[in-house]
């Protein structure tokens, strides 16, 4: 399969309250906990509680959450390895009918960047492998900023299994006045890793031989 160039789309309403699951029911993923982060966090991601003719018709049509084994197989920066772990196992995937998905990792507010995360944008798929790319952008009134840019792949392989792999980039910045001037710094890590997933609904579904 040649791999396939998204653009991230300019931010996009998904309204966690009207989404129809048509994955199979997970207790600890309930609608209503994914309703509750979503209002907690900044409207930059595009996200919205409140219902729209466009959203009401949204759903979600897959569901995968990470899980060990995690490898790295590169690092650029100072980013923590510990805390890439900590977010991605766990992490949850989920995958709309309209060509949008969106990654909340574990740990918001506390292993990860609540202005960071949860993350959207654009997917295409095929029934062995899931293409996405998104990014979240944040920025305050204090001059300071940053983001997150995810890309990758889900590969299914021939005895069932799912596994992803990944580049995450995030990079933060500061700008403050100092003696002669403006002076700006800021920072930028980038995790390129492969975790296995388990999979929810029926993106990646393994093809059921028929019986003769």
């Amino acid at each position: 399969m040649r791999p396939v160039n998204l653009k991230v789309p300019s931010p996009q309403t998904i309204s966690s309250s009207v989404i129809t699951d048509q994955t199979n029911s997970e207790p600890s993923v309930s609608s209503s906990l994914v309703t509750n982060r979503i209002q907690r966090r900044s409207s930059s991601t595009g996200l919205s509680s409140q219902a729209t003719p466009q959203a009401a018709r949204v759903r979600r049509i897959g569901l995968f959450r990470g899980r060990n084994p995690l490898r790295i197989f590169s690092i650029r920066g100072t980013g923590s390895p510990t805390r890439l772990r900590q977010s991605h196992v766990g992490g949850v995937w989920e995958f709309f009918n309209n060509g949008l998905f969106r990654f909340t990792p574990r740990g918001i507010g506390t292993v990860v960047r609540s202005d960071f995360f949860p993350v959207v944008g654009r997917y295409a798929s095929n029934r062995r492998r899931i293409s996405f790319r998104g990014q979240r952008l944040s920025q305050n009134s204090f001059g300071t900023g940053g983001g997150v840019f995810i890309n990758g792949t889900f590969t299914r392989s021939r005895n069932g299994r799912v596994t992803a792999r990944i580049v995450q980039s995030t990079f933060s910045s500061s700008a403050f006045v100092g003696i002669g001037g403006g002076i700006s710094t800021g920072s930028q890590n980038t995790f390129n890793f492969a975790i296995r997933m388990r999979r929810r609904g029926r993106l990646l579904r393994p093809r059921r031989n028929r019986r003769r």
